[in-house]
């Protein structure tokens, strides 16, 4: 099945002790390309998300945004600044002294007139609780992005298939008038020599000479054998799983090659014409392929 590298998805859950956003986005790119905007302390599940986003999305320019909160993320760590406290109360004691105040210095005044006896450190994060939160949010964001991704491929897939058999259909003309074409260059031929010679007899080995070279030069049956058994092999790589668009995009430059090749072979005006309509086929099939993972 194909998948389109364009896709969109969404999550949130929100439960007592935690609440998760994730959102995924992605748009066409030749390989694949993450860019995953999470909270710093994230970065060491970082890989761990890039690997989970690539056994998924193949290709595709792939922007991630993941917000994190609640309270059994953290565990908050605390610590006494007791030298500056020491400083703190030398400095109560010395104004007493000075001005012979009374008074005691309880804790709670402490805490409330001196804010920076105790500071917050750097929080202490419980990296494998927070991966237990990511991990099967982030599988089903992957899940929800690879359905829109398919539903979008599928009807990628019809386009392609009526595209590709538009094509083989021309080059089935082309293979017929082939042959009625060669007739007539061939009587073409006769005339003209006959014309130039006027009285001459016409010499049958000098004529059969110059119609095997005329057969060499106009004959695009190689081109023809190969157009079409690239028609067929895009069609079951269609078929296959995984990433094929790569390989889709390839075998349209070489069908692409073949028909502009035939063009320049064969010199009739319905052929071109048939390898005009053909070549409009094959942009647009190009066009849709860019958009396949």
């Amino acid at each position: 099945m194909l998948r389109s590298m364009t896709t969109f998805a969404r999550i949130e859950k929100v439960e007592e002790s935690f609440a998760v956003k994730m959102e995924f986005r992605s748009v066409n790119h030749r390989y694949l390309d993450v860019h995953i905007r999470m909270p710093r302390w994230m970065t060491p599940i970082e890989e761990k998300i890039r690997q989970k986003v690539s056994e998924v999305h193949e290709r595709g320019k792939v922007d991630l945004i993941i917000s994190l909160e609640g309270k059994s993320v953290f565990r908050p760590c605390f610590k006494a600044d007791t030298g500056a406290v020491d400083a703190y109360l030398k400095a109560v004691d010395d104004i007493k002294n000075h001005s012979g105040l009374k008074g005691e210095l309880s804790i709670v005044d402490l805490l409330m007139l001196f804010r920076d006896a105790i500071t917050q450190e750097q929080e202490d994060i419980d990296i494998d609780l927070i991966w237990g939160f990511i991990s099967p949010e982030l599988d089903r964001l992957l899940d929800a992005a690879r359905r829109q991704s398919e539903a979008e491929g599928s009807s990628l897939e019809t386009d392609l298939r009526k595209r590709i058999e538009t094509v083989k259909s021309l080059i089935n003309s082309v293979e017929k008038r082939k042959k009625e074409v060669f007739s007539v260059q061939k009587e073409a031929l006769r005339q003209r020599i006959a014309a130039i010679l006027e009285d001459t007899p016409i010499i049958e080995d000098r004529l059969l000479h110059e119609f095997a070279v005329l057969a060499d030069r106009l004959d695009i049956t190689e081109e023809l054998v190969r157009a079409k058994s690239h028609c067929k092999r895009f069609l079951e790589l269609m078929d296959e799983k995984g990433a094929v668009g790569r390989r889709l995009d390839f075998l349209l430059q070489e069908l692409f090659r073949e028909i502009n090749t035939i063009s320049s072979k064969a010199q009739d005006a319905q052929i071109s014409q048939m390898v005009v309509e053909a070549k409009g086929e094959l942009e647009k099939l190009r066009e849709q392929v860019q958009n396949i993972i």
